[in-house]
């Protein structure tokens, strides 16, 4: 341990209280005798104590050896002379010494002296670490702290403190800084046990709301009053903003136009309910609230709503049937959001009216199956002049090999004898009827075919069954139909369809009569038989497609914006009534599909068509 010793010469210090020191296990690092080697030796070696000649101190008067002492971090300083302890204590009584000694002191008299130090050291250190953390907390703390004294003066504080009441820091009166606000009786009633909720301000013409309490202290060995002060000015303000809102709230909902019921999510008790909610259900407002919903929407609606609701924080529900208490029905859509207020969850429900709109969808939907049926008979007329010619070529081969297989039944028979050159031998004749009778089977079955295709075409019921179907059934039924149209158009027809399936949800007379409307377009729109007009199939990751490419006159740019217009048609001259299109992309969008229309005048038209892949439950 170093020590450093000041005193007023050498011959001052004695060989014994030197011996003493070293003895008690103590190392004096350095001797000095002027004040200015004592300043400068404090700086330099940092002794951990010092050994300081009381009468070197009173006859220099240097009282910079003492502020240089203890400006670092209070090193001990034990005072030593040549005279009695008494004569020390009297001359010393102003200074701050950590210990007392004289130079014919005892070994065992300077060892206490020296742990006297230290302890004493010690707890000024202590004492400052408490202080600092003390000081540590009230900056950290989220409220004002301060410390007044009996008279109410600050005798400590935080920043704080000052931020909340915007004051001047060498302000020391609670009183002052709050304008009075803060006083001696209230102070006391706080220490009472009497509660002050909220203490309003006006600090330079900014209002304050301040939450305040006290309780009494101690302070080394004083006591004091410590104050806490929260700036609740944000919170009432918001608390204040909250109220408003509840209130514009609850007016909002009772004069709404929608009928509106809050309910408690565990329960479905109704918390309450607006004025349209009631004239809705023919009810009397006021008992609404406290009963249950199920009351009114029925047990059914309410446990599907239950199912809903369950652990989300919204649902809805559409197209409802409810009845009033009055006993007229209505459908509805109910919507419902969670809400949370009093530690409690509600359903925010509202009830919509969606009676008129059903009505107006359902007439419209309605609207488009009589367009759809009278798009239909319009291209069913189309198909039976078709279907004439189709019909005739199998039906005129089955006539001729019925002739021929009479003549040869005649010839069995005996009825009629073979005319020809050599006569023909019963298995020649066997064999020639094999395929006369092969040759009506198919010409049979051609005609059975496009009797099929045009009864599965015209056929009325079963248009809103959807199921699994082909999407490459549908097309080629569509090729089918119009073979002899597409044979008189053109002599550069292509078909591609691959060997996969191409499945898809959907219903497939409606699918034909999109693929009828669309490849009836690009077959009037061929001016010329060596104009190509092409229908493919493919797929991709997500979709299933279909593309009818044609080279025909094209469409202006002007006119492809109008295209799936009802009653657009640049065909009215030729009897077009602009509703191919309408309905072909009103189907494909029942069908979640997608149509593009690319095309240039002169150049021709592309048809895309694309459907979702099948993946129906």
């Amino acid at each position: 341990m170093k020590i450093l010793m000041i005193a007023r010469s050498e011959h001052t210090l004695t060989y014994d209280f030197v011996q003493k020191i070293y003895s008690d296990g103590y190392y004096i690092i350095k001797i000095v005798h002027t004040p200015a080697d004592a300043v400068l030796s404090m700086r330099q070696i940092a002794p951990d104590v010092v050994i300081l000649d009381i009468d070197f101190l009173m006859e220099t008067g240097e009282s910079l050896i003492l502020e240089q002492v203890y400006s670092y971090n209070n090193i001990p300083v034990i005072y030593v002379t040549d005279e009695s302890v008494k004569q020390i204590l009297d001359k010393t009584l102003d200074q701050q010494s950590f210990g007392y000694v004289s130079y014919n002191c005892t070994k065992e008299e300077l060892s206490a002296a020296l742990d006297r130090a230290y302890s004493k050291i010690n707890l000024v250190e202590k004492t400052a670490a408490q202080s600092n953390m003390m000081n540590i907390l009230m900056e950290s703390s989220s409220m004002g702290i301060i410390f007044l004294d009996r008279t109410g003066r600050i005798v400590k504080h935080n920043n704080l403190f000052f931020d909340i009441f915007k004051a001047e820091p060498n302000l020391d009166s609670i009183e002052k800084i709050s304008g009075g606000s803060i006083n001696n009786k209230m102070i006391g009633e706080l220490l009472a046990g009497e509660k002050h909720d909220i203490v309003k301000l006006n600090l330079k013409g900014v209002k304050k709301f301040l939450h305040v309490s006290a309780e009494k202290c101690k302070w080394y060995n004083n006591e004091l009053v410590m104050m806490f002060i929260s700036d609740m000015t944000n919170l009432y303000k918001a608390q204040h903003s909250l109220e408003e809102s509840e209130m514009r709230f609850a007016k909002v909902f009772s004069e709404r136009s929608d009928p509106g019921v809050i309910v408690k999510c565990s329960t479905c008790e109704i918390y309450a309910a607006n004025r349209a909610f009631a004239e809705k259900y023919k009810v009397d407002m006021k008992n609404c609230t406290g009963s249950t919903l199920v009351t009114y929407i029925g047990t059914e609606v309410s446990n599907i709503l239950k199912l809903r609701a369950h652990g989300k924080d919204s649902f809805s529900l559409s197209r409802i049937q409810q009845q009033s208490f009055a006993g007229d029905t209505f459908i509805v859509n109910f919507k419902g959001k969670k809400i949370s207020f009093d530690n409690t969850d509600y359903f925010f429900m509202e009830i919509r009216d969606v009676t008129e709109q059903v009505k107006a969808e359902e007439a419209k939907k309605m609207f488009q199956q009589h367009l759809m049926h009278a798009n239909k008979l319009t291209a069913l007329g189309t198909l039976v002049s078709c279907m004439a010619h189709e019909i005739n070529n199998p039906n005129n081969f089955i006539m001729f090999n019925t002739s021929l297989v009479s003549d040869y039944i005649d010839i069995l028979t005996g009825r009629k004898e073979d005319d020809g050159e050599e006569p023909m031998s019963a298995e020649e004749i066997q064999t020639d009827l094999r395929e006369l009778v092969d040759g009506i089977a198919k010409g049979a079955e051609r005609i059975k075919l496009i009797v099929d295709d045009l009864k599965s075409y015209a056929r009325t019921g079963r248009v809103s069954i959807f199921q699994k179907i082909c999407l490459k059934e549908a097309a080629e039924t569509s090729v089918r139909l119009l073979s002899h149209k597409i044979r008189k158009a053109t002599k550069r027809f292509k078909a591609t369809f691959p060997d996969d399936s191409f499945f898809i949800y959907g219903n497939q007379q409606k699918l034909e009569q999109v693929f009828m409307n669309i490849l009836m377009n690009s077959i009037e729109a061929i001016k010329s038989t060596d104009c190509l007009l092409e229908v493919k199939c493919y797929n991709d990751a997500n979709y299933q497609i279909i593309e009818i490419i044609d080279e025909g006159v094209g469409i202006a740019e002007e006119n492809l914006g109008k295209l799936l217009d009802p009653f657009f048609s640049t065909k009215f001259q030729n009897g077009g009534t602009g509703l191919g299109l309408y309905i072909a992309n009103s189907i494909i969008k029942e069908h979640r599909g997608f149509l593009n229309i690319r095309s240039r005048v002169s150049i021709g038209t592309t048809v895309t068509i694309k459907f979702p892949k099948y993946a129906h439950a």
